[in-house]
């Protein structure tokens, strides 16, 4: 793997397709961002990432504060593009560490509740 250190470089190497951008207007004028997309490598490897910051008034222009940026591993990828037998996609990370629901049953009769003062 070779080094690279200009914003060229990096651009050769990755490229970027944004799929959404969400934005929620947040304290002092502020905005919450929340970004998704897709890098690829120039071995065509390709990865979906998101990104969030908070985008902070400064001065005369903006300043990302709070930015977490997530590149899902290859796990990730290939449970989201797999859909189950049933039809249904596979269930996000979340949704796998939910222990299992409990069976729900119709209501019994109502038994009328009297209250004695």
């Amino acid at each position: 793997m070779c080094p690279v250190t200009t914003t060229d470089a990096i651009s050769q190497k990755i490229g970027a397709d944004i799929k959404t951008v969400d934005a929620q207007e947040s304290l002092g004028g502020g905005a919450i961002v929340l970004i998704t997309g897709l890098l690829t490598y120039e071995n065509n490897l390709k990865w979906n990432c998101t990104q969030s910051f908070f985008r902070a008034p400064q001065g005369k222009g903006y300043h990302a504060l709070n930015d977490i940026f997530r590149l899902m591993d290859e796990f990730d990828l290939q449970q989201s593009q797999q859909g189950l037998g049933n039809g249904a996609g596979a269930p996000n990370a979340a949704e796998r560490d939910l222990p299992p629901e409990q069976e729900e049953h119709a209501p019994g009769p109502t038994v009328p509740l009297t209250v004695e003062k």
